[in-house]
């Protein structure tokens, strides 16, 4: 699928991450979602590998974690923020970007290993946007919009209708306790 069929447009669009990590060191990259459907999408990220050359088990340390932000650093992150391996990772769930908008994120690419003797390994991984297209808000419901206005009609004509026969019964027992 081209770029131009998608609604989902990030940039900058290649060479997001061209970094070296050495052992215990995290890289902060930014990137902006843009929308350029006419549906609300659902973004998810994740890391596909490439190559991986060298000491495999350094490679399974990388992992990479994603938050909703506009400044990019360590101050973008939490501890309960979820990080996937590059590995064998699933995708992480963003966020939902409405039409005609964007969103900046922050990336983060971090190798999780203490040791500073561990062997040296070069991993290639390409980053993933996805983008899934919501259905209409009232298409979540699984009623479609027909069945609710005709639900709608008959609650407001039950209302009109018990309206005054509900007056009459107060003003009739009114009329009694005199």
């Amino acid at each position: 699928m081209r770029e131009s069929d998608t609604p989902l447009r990030v940039t900058p669009g290649s060479a997001l991450f061209d970094v070296v990590l050495a052992p215990g060191e995290t890289a902060y990259r930014s990137a902006r979602l843009e929308n350029r459907g006419s549906r609300d999408v659902e973004v998810s990220v994740r890391a596909e590998v490439a190559r991986i050359s060298g000491h495999r088990p350094a490679a399974e340390k990388l992992t990479l974690a994603v938050a909703d932000t506009k400044e990019c650093g360590a101050q973008s992150f939490t501890t309960g923020d979820r990080q996937e391996p590059v590995v064998g990772g699933a995708p992480i769930p963003h966020r939902a970007v409405s039409p005609g908008t964007t969103a900046d994120v922050c990336l983060a690419a971090s190798l999780q290993i203490n040791a500073a003797d561990m062997p040296a390994s070069t991993t290639t991984a390409h980053l993933r946007f996805d983008a899934t297209e919501l259905p209409d808000r009232l298409a979540i419901t699984g009623v479609d919009l027909g069945t609710l206005i005709l639900l709608a009609i008959s609650a407001a004509a039950t209302g009109v209708a018990l309206h005054p026969t509900a007056r009459r019964s107060a003003s009739q027992r009114l009329e009694e306790s005199l």
